[in-house]
Parts: structure tokens; C-alpha cells; sequence
């Protein structure tokens, strides 16, 4: 369903990258979402929550044609 998913430590949390997301061209190119996050970011959110024991903040994803990058905050 996807061909590349990266998870980069940042000062605030992480940074989820997914690229080559198989319905990336359907929905992001059609749809043109805003406002919105990533389905697979909110998977990665909620293991996140999950193995941390910490509250995850919900952030906004930023969509390309082919995936999207999210910030996970762990506050």
C-alpha cells in the first residue's frame, strides 16, 4: 500500500513521511485535501501514544502527489 515510510526524531516529536502511497493519486489529486491528517499518520500516531505512554498531539498532514508528512508532538 505504500513503498517508503520514514520516521525522523525532531525537537517536538517526529517527522512521519509516506511516499509512493497507493491511493495518494486518487485522493490527494482529486480530492486536494486540507486541514485533514493522513490515515496512515494516524496509525503511526496511536503506536506512538501507545509504546510512549504519552499523550500524542493530532497535527495536520501536508499533502504531495505521492504521500504525505505529518509531525508527531510528543508534548
Amino acid at each position: 500500500l505504500v513503498k517508503k515510510v520514514s520516521l525522523e526524531k525532531h525537537s517536538q516529536g517526529y517527522n512521519f513521511d509516506v511516499n509512493g502511497c497507493a491511493f495518494a493519486y486518487h485522493v490527494h489529486d482529486i480530492l486536494e485535501p486540507r486541514d485533514v491528517t493522513c490515515p496512515w499518520a494516524i496509525i503511526a500516531m496511536s503506536i506512538a501514544q501507545k509504546t510512549s505512554n504519552r499523550k500524542v498531539e493530532v497535527s495536520l498532514s501536508e499533502f504531495s502527489t505521492d504521500g504525505s508528512n505529518t509531525l508527531i508532538v510528543l508534548p
